[in-house]
């Protein structure tokens, strides 16, 4: 959808952005709790600041996602593209600058940057899971937001990771099969519920 400074956003699963219905004074804000993509419309004498757990993401116009869910150990600011650098600030932290191509992770206190693969992260907002070196739980988080499931592990650890990409618009079962090309992970669906097993 369309801001009222004309700046884009796409909405990722059980998200939400809170904004004012006129962006005035010196900084537009916006609230984010989940994870969104912002194309941010440039007016340098007006920054965009995007609040979301335990962070700011202050930009004057370029294009990143966030990935702040509640549930996620960590929070993932990733730059797109943009002439301008993203200023991401947190609690215990001074601000630090993200350039085109990289990701700032903070978890807990700790803000950490780092190149990331950018068609990964941004996946979802063009309709597809991608996994790359991914943890089964990550994996499990995300398709348990977008097809409004459970999920329950038996005997598999979660932190054991997994590499791949399918459409998010296939069935869940497809999504699963692929999965399990792997040979080292099993999935049973029962009502609203996906058991994960060895």
């Amino acid at each position: 959808f369309t801001l009222p400074d004309g700046s884009k956003v796409w909405l990722n699963a059980d998200s939400k952005i809170t904004f004012p219905s006129q962006f005035t004074g010196k900084v537009r804000k916006v609230w984010l709790e989940g994870e969104a993509y912002f194309a941010v419309a440039h007016l340098s004498d007006q920054p965009f600041k995007v609040f979301s757990k335990g962070q700011v993401v202050e930009d004057i116009g370029t294009e990143f996602n966030i990935n702040a869910y509640s549930d996620e150990p960590d929070v993932r600011t990733t730059l797109v593209e943009g002439l301008a650098s993203v200023s991401v600030l947190s609690k215990a932290e001074k601000a630090m600058m993200l350039k085109p191509g990289q990701q700032a992770k903070l978890l807990g206190d700790v803000l950490k940057i780092a190149p990331v693969n950018i068609d990964a992260e941004i996946a979802w907002q063009k309709g597809k899971f991608v996994f790359d070196d991914e943890s089964i739980g990550s994996i499990m988080r995300k398709i348990s937001r977008w097809y409004n499931v459970k999920v329950v592990y038996q005997g598999v650890d979660p932190e054991e990771t997994f590499g791949g990409s399918v459409s998010r618009f296939s069935e869940v079962s497809k999504v699963l099969e692929n999965l399990e090309l792997t040979g080292e992970i099993h999935f049973k669906i029962k009502d609203r519920t996906i058991y994960v097993t060895p």
